[in-house]
């Protein structure tokens, strides 16, 4: 049911007036008024037709407007506002130009049910690649994301109070299962470093860093010198590459805990030095240099995401290894850092993510090791405790019979050891002097076997002996 927005009375000449209200995309809130109606019924088709058209040019909306018209005010208020990052801006614009209004933008809101988004859904993962994606489905992950897209306006709608509802209470995103991570192993690292260097590869320092830290590739081409300390080893995290229509741009990380600084090895800050050389030669020859960035061709200019790809693939066939995505560098980084020890906590810190969790959740795989690890260090911690003698000399022991005789036996032991000459064991033989409450002595004796393996066994009767 559509909110109450307008109203329609009649003036004293025995004319009609309709006057109703609402709000434009920088929230000015307006209440236009018409008068002159000869009846009723004229009033109301025109305050129709008034509303429909202040709807779609000012981004409020009401249950009878179209999904695409929806849609389109809220993007345009948003982008008005600059209240999204241009990497988000894009991947917004292109859900809904490309997924959302070619199957639901000619439905009225009102007609938008729980079984409508079931139907896109479905056929988004069974029919949903566009354009040079080939044909097919698309994964689960990326339909999870358009719908999210979809839901966060509807609900903007609903805090607006420009909707009555959420139309999508009630539908389930698909689940997107996180795909097993294959990436490079240390020797595979090491082999494609090797030939880079060995190379004379002028990335080589681009891919050092790349492994070393686990910088994203936008982070690498948006480093500036600047960001670097040769002396501290020290690297500032503060402006990053994105590609935007083809072009790369500058723009900032995306959350808070992206904007890092953390410390490299003096290996890869030696590399980079060289590259700093490299640079200083190549600039005196073509007799000024265009950029401050780290990531720059010979000329100077910075290099493009697309182009940075490109070369690392190159290198991968180069150096004879199996192609991956430049995003698996970061993934390798993070592996090698944990299955060597590094705590969760400091590889977290240092690929920027926001919370640790984020990097368990990634890494799940990897953590298997440290529990091992972990086993391992409290197994020898407890192996020590097995090592400490089983008796200790005039050692105060209560005997079997003590709730019927209430006696206690006070034990001196000596012990002699003798080594095996066969099979490397010792014997040794305890002797036991005890004296009973009335003054009488007795000796008892055990033998305990040593191992080669440092276990023991002894009677365990031997504690505790009835007078």
């Amino acid at each position: 049911m559509t909110r109450r927005r307008g109203s329609i009375e009649q003036l004293p000449d025995k004319t009609w007036r309709y006057r109703f209200s609402y709000t434009d995309a920088t929230g000015k809130r307006h209440q236009p008024k018409r008068a002159g109606f000869p009846t009723r019924k004229a009033a109301e088709q025109a305050m129709t037709a008034h509303m429909v058209a202040a709807d779609k040019t000012s981004g409020v909306v009401t249950t009878d407007s179209t999904v695409a018209d929806f849609l389109e005010a809220w993007y345009q208020r948003n982008t008005a506002d600059n209240t999204w990052k241009a990497t988000y801006r894009q991947t917004v614009r292109t859900h809904i130009r490309s997924y959302i209004v070619p199957r639901i933008g000619h439905l009225t809101i009102s007609r938008l049910t729980p079984a409508t988004f079931d139907a896109m859904k479905a056929d988004l993962l069974t029919n949903g690649k566009t354009g040079t994606c080939g044909v097919g489905g698309l994964h689960a992950k990326t339909v999870r994301n358009i719908l999210s897209t979809l839901h966060k306006a509807f609900r903007e709608g609903v805090e607006r109070r420009e909707l009555d509802r959420h139309p999508m209470d009630g539908v389930k995103l698909p689940k997107a299962d996180r795909s097993e991570l294959v990436t490079w192993d240390d020797q595979q690292v090491n082999r494609f470093l090797t030939y880079t260097r060995d190379s004379g590869d002028y990335y080589y320092a681009l891919w050092r860093l790349m492994f070393a830290t686990g910088m994203r590739r936008g982070e690498l081409l948006g480093l500036r010198w600047s960001d670097v300390d040769m002396i501290t080893c020290r690297i500032q995290i503060r402006q990053t590459v994105v590609e935007i229509n083809g072009r790369g741009v500058l723009s900032t990380p995306k959350t808070k805990a992206g904007r890092r600084t953390f410390t490299i090895d003096t290996g890869t800050r030696d590399a980079l030095a060289m590259l700093a050389n490299r640079q200083d030669e190549a600039a005196k020859a073509v007799g000024r240099w265009n950029s401050d960035r780290v990531a720059t061709t010979l000329v100077g200019r910075p290099i493009h995401p697309r182009v940075f790809t490109r070369r690392f693939h190159a290198m991968c066939d180069a150096a004879g290894l199996p192609r991956t995505r430049v995003h698996d560098a970061r993934h390798a980084a993070a592996t090698m850092a944990l299955t060597h020890g590094v705590p969760i906590h400091v590889v977290s810190a240092r690929l920027g993510h926001e919370d640790v969790s984020t990097t368990l959740n990634i890494y799940a795989d990897v953590l298997p090791s440290h529990d091992q690890h972990a086993a391992n260090i409290v197994g020898d911690v407890l192996r020590l405790s097995s090592d400490v003698a089983a008796w200790t000399p005039g050692r105060v022991i209560r005997v079997a019979d003590e709730l019927r005789h209430d006696t206690f036996e006070t034990h001196n032991d000596t012990y002699t050891e003798t080594n095996g000459a066969n099979n490397g064991e010792q014997e040794r033989t305890t002797e036991r002097r005890s004296t009973r409450s009335d003054g009488t002595a007795r000796t008892t004796t055990n033998d305990v076997t040593s191992g080669d393996d440092g276990t023991r066994t002894h009677d365990p009767l031997l504690a505790k002996q009835v007078l």
